[in-house]
């Protein structure tokens, strides 16, 4: 019965022989089954000392080859006399695979047979003489050489080509972990930095450059001590003698240098690189805070579709490859699973873990086995099914998620806040998303204590302005019966003191109301609808320009873009930084006010520019602080609450505030707000 993985074979290179071509062959086998024993034992001793051949008659023991012998000569003997072929085909496909998995070359191959039919031709002549019936055993030997020769070889082809084609599908797929894990490193926060034990750079990556200031080209090939403050120069010593050790060194607090000269903390996680023997040859560090990262510079040699003629060339270069993903899949693991930051890489299609890093089972309590080919909803990791929601909705939109606040629960049932950021690849036409996860479980405990605080403060400051106001209107009311009804009475020193009175009074009511203002914007639910800012502008500045300055002033606006935002709160902004604009420019002979905007896709920046008296930016932290002015009072009036409840307000729509200016060259205020875009 005729496999059918040789099928192919047999009916290609099954002999069909005319009646004299078999009398030939069999007139070659008589001879060597005749002087077998005597040309094989001089062909054995012979082809010890063969490259290829040699080491296999030496390790293969003597009977063991002999018995080999013995079934090749009966199926060959068996095809010749009987013309049954198909048992020695298939034997000598068998011994095809063999050569083939053995590596055997064509040339021993060929330089044996010829050996063998050199001992072979004295005894056909010994045989047969100088006649036309040893011609014809030449023929018979060589047409018979020639049939085992094209089986053997057939087999041997067919059996290569399937070991350089599983090799390519084993290099594919080192490949396609390889762009996985690149994708990784690229999506992390962290920096990633690689040296040799000298000292050297030799990787720099995108977070690297954003943490120290210095580019690839400027840094690699510089020794590391570039980034280490003059102080610390011992550490590396140190450092570097562990990691020659094969130690790790896990979270190193220390300080490092960037390239304008400020001075860094940063947390460092360093391990050794090893080559293939398991020698140290260099180390990569890891630092945390890093938003981007560099992407990875080693990319995957193409591989070799074309098959070339010679089978031991191609085979060298598959094997070179594999071991260029190796090393380079070596180095990205290694920078995934020291990672601080948690690294998850989940399958979008039913949302189970792919991969997890250590940092994610520390921060979880699960083992690994436990977190692959389960969901955070399978294990209770994340219970929020909305939020998760919300977080897939943008990752289908936009393709990533970028610092999303979650609650979390561990293995054990203790609640936990992380911070994820999330990107998605595609692989073999499947996607995948990376996250990036912090535990701010901490932080999140201070910003609610701040809170607190912020909220007894408030209701502290709400409650003494309150009290303050009945016994001040208490002093304003008695003064000014008093000026009505004995003004005249008076002195003019006891009317001056009495003006005094009344005026400050009144200022000191002014402040307690902002006050009352500020503190009542902690509490303050926001009441939000979309806000047509050129018409708000318009009203505010209506109002605040008098008939008396509005030939004095030079107002210009170009087109605001709505936003989104409390229609009372935002008009008090305006109205705030307006009526700034024209009371520190009201010294100058002609107000020159501009308010316009920069829109773009995320948010609005509005602007209000003046030319009046302007600021020192040296004290502009003082700027947006409860009471604190930077112009005396005798040069322009005020409570110096305005600006600050302009932040808090800003602060309370997400948004930023700041300011530009220089001494009495004027003063530019920017806020920002979400655009309408956003909000859709």
């Amino acid at each position: 019965m005729i496999s059918s993985a040789n099928k192919d074979i047999v009916n290609k290179l099954k002999p069909v022989l005319s009646k004299k071509e078999r009398e030939e062959i069999i007139s070659y086998f008589n001879v060597y089954l005749k002087y077998e024993k005597d040309f094989s034992e001089k062909a054995r001793e012979d082809l010890k000392d063969h490259p290829v051949f040699g080491k296999l008659i030496r390790d293969i023991p003597r009977e063991v080859s002999e018995a080999g012998n013995r079934v090749s000569q009966a199926l060959q003997k068996d095809a010749i006399l009987n013309d049954n072929w198909i048992p020695y085909i298939e034997h000598s496909i068998e011994q095809g695979n063999v050569y083939a998995k053995m590596g055997l070359d064509f040339k021993s191959w060929y330089e044996v047979v010829m050996l063998v039919k050199n001992y072979l031709r004295p005894y056909l002549y010994k045989e047969y003489g100088n006649s036309d019936e040893f011609l014809s055993s030449l023929d018979g030997m060589n047409r018979f050489m020639d049939i085992a020769m094209g089986i053997i070889g057939e087999a041997y082809m067919q059996e290569k080509e399937g070991i350089i084609k599983q090799a390519n599908e084993e290099l594919t797929e080192r490949a396609a972990q390889l762009e996985l894990f690149a994708s990784i490193v690229n999506s992390s926060d962290d920096a990633i930095i690689s040296k040799t034990l000298d000292g050297i750079i030799t990787s720099w990556n995108h977070g690297a450059e954003k943490i120290f200031g210095y580019t690839k080209e400027e840094i690699t090939g510089k020794h590391i001590s570039i980034l280490t403050p003059p102080h610390l120069l011992n550490e590396e010593p140190e450092i570097t003698k562990n990691i020659s050790e094969g130690l790790f060194v896990d979270h190193y607090e220390t300080q490092r240098i960037t390239k304008s000269g400020k001075t860094l903390d940063v947390s460092l996680t360093i391990s050794p690189i090893k080559d293939l023997n398991g020698k140290v040859i260099g180390a990569s560090k890891i630092s945390r805070d890093i938003t981007e990262r560099k992407k990875a510079e080693k990319e995957i040699h193409k591989l070799n579709e074309e098959l070339e003629l010679k089978v031991k060339e191609r085979t060298a270069q598959l094997e070179r490859n594999i071991q260029q993903l190796i090393e380079s899949e070596e180095k990205f693991q290694k920078a995934f699973q020291s990672s601080a930051a948690g690294i998850t890489i989940t399958r979008l299609s039913d949302f189970t873990y792919l991969e997890v890093n250590n940092a994610f089972t520390e921060m979880t309590g699960y083992r690994r086995e436990e977190l692959l080919n389960h969901s955070s909803e399978d294990l209770g990791i994340i219970s929020n099914l909305d939020k998760r929601e919300e977080v897939l909705k943008q990752i289908e939109e936009r393709g990533f998620a970028k610092d999303i606040e979650m609650e979390a629960w561990t293995k054990s049932g203790a609640h936990f806040d992380i911070l994820t950021s999330i990107e998605t690849i595609i692989l073999n036409g499947e996607k995948y998303a990376i996250n990036i996860i912090y535990d701010i479980t901490e932080r999140k405990r201070a910003e609610e204590q701040l809170e607190a605080a912020n909220k007894e403060l408030e209701a502290f400051t709400y409650s003494v302005s309150h009290d303050l106001r009945a016994p001040l209107r208490a002093i304003y009311g008695y003064s000014q019966i008093l000026k009505e009804d004995n003004y005249n009475a008076l002195d003019d020193e006891g009317k001056k003191n009495l003006e005094s009175i009344l005026r400050n009074s009144k200022q000191m009511e002014t402040l307690i109301d902002d006050l009352l203002t500020f503190s009542r914007l902690g509490r303050k639910e926001l009441s939000t609808s979309m806000l047509n800012m050129d018409n708000l502008v318009k009203d505010i500045c209506n109002e605040l320009i008098l008939d008396g300055v509005k030939n004095k002033i030079e107002l210009k606006t170009s087109k605001l873009p709505a936003a989104e935002g409390d229609y009372t709160l935002i008009r008090q902004v305006w109205t705030n930084l307006i009526s700034n604009a024209i009371k520190f420019s009201n010294s100058k002979p002609e107000i020159k006010i501009e308010i316009g905007a920069k829109p773009n896709a995320e948010k609005n920046v509005y602007y209000i520019k003046d030319n009046g008296a302007g600021f020192n930016m040296r004290f502009y932290d003082k700027l947006f602080g409860v009471f604190q002015r930077l112009h005396s009072k005798a040069e322009f009036e005020g409570t110096g609450v305005g600006l600050a409840i302009v932040k808090r307000i800003i602060n309370k729509h997400n948004g930023e505030i700041w300011a530009e200016s220089k001494v009495n060259e004027g003063a530019c205020f920017y806020f920002s707000l979400p655009s309408d875009k956003t909000l859709k």
